[in-house]
């Protein structure tokens, strides 16, 4: 019954939370929306936990008898081997990660760069011959 209320208590709580946070954001963010996204996290918390004890306890019964105690001692390397292969391939992405980043910013910076030449055709302060200062914004836009 004490656990019924306190769960209905802390309910509430992050329930008003929640609506706190959607009228300061001016409702770019719906209160169902992280409440469905809060709610699909703690049970994502609860799956992961709730693998975590199966293996635990597979592993340790398997490791009980002789004739499985290889399997035990392997089955750790099923689900690390996956995991170990993805962090490495994230690990390896980080230069062509970085390599994209450096550009993004030149190019951003470059676009700045060709926005402020035009507009200084178009105000007329840059004048090439046989190009109308009123092109200057539709072929930057291009």
């Amino acid at each position: 019954m004490v656990d019924e209320e306190s769960q209905s208590v802390l309910r509430k709580k992050i329930k008003n939370k929640i609506e706190t946070l959607e009228s300061k954001s001016f409702q770019l963010i719906r209160s169902n929306q992280l409440w469905i996204t809060l709610h699909g996290f703690i049970k994502s918390i609860k799956f992961l936990i709730i693998l975590i004890i199966i293996f635990t306890y597979a592993q340790y019964v398997l490791g009980l008898f002789p004739w499985t105690r290889d399997v035990s001692n392997s089955l750790l390397g099923f689900f690390l081997s996956p995991l170990s292969a993805f962090g490495n391939s994230i690990i390896n992405f980080i230069p062509n990660l970085a390599f994209l980043i450096v550009i993004y910013f030149v190019t951003k910076y470059l676009l700045k760069l060709i926005k402020l030449f035009f507009n200084g055709i178009s105000q007329g302060v840059i004048s090439i011959s046989g190009f109308d200062p009123d092109w200057a914004l539709p072929t930057f836009r291009l």
